[in-house]
């Protein structure tokens, strides 16, 4: 169960953005107002290695679905979400992905 950022012990919070225009909205601006707990840190324009999700993606497209030919959009993004919720479940292949950039792992304790 998630909780709000508020309630949270945690004294500050940190997310990355791609600088991509989905990052720099006024839903995301009003949702910064509101929790100013919580930064967002911003990487350069292409920074792969900075950024673990480009292997989750490489994974799919080049590994996964490489050979997938789907009859249309649906499906593709039916078999996308299927592979991505088995992703999920794999913490060694996820833990695997996430070391191929150079960020460190996330720690569980709280600093």
């Amino acid at each position: 169960e998630h909780q709000p950022i508020s309630t949270l012990p945690c004294a500050q919070f940190l997310g990355r953005s791609t600088r991509g225009p989905n990052h720099k909205g006024p839903v995301i601006r009003e949702f910064l107002r509101k929790n100013r707990r919580l930064w967002l840190e911003m990487l350069p324009p292409w920074a792969p290695d900075h950024n673990p999700v480009e292997a989750v993606w490489s994974w799919l497209k080049y590994g996964e679905l490489a050979n997938f030919a789907p009859g249309d959009i649906e499906q593709l993004d039916e078999e996308i979400v299927d592979r991505l919720m088995d992703l999920k479940f794999d913490s060694g292949l996820l833990r695997a992905l996430w070391d191929r950039s150079e960020l460190p792992f996330p720690s569980e304790e709280v600093q």
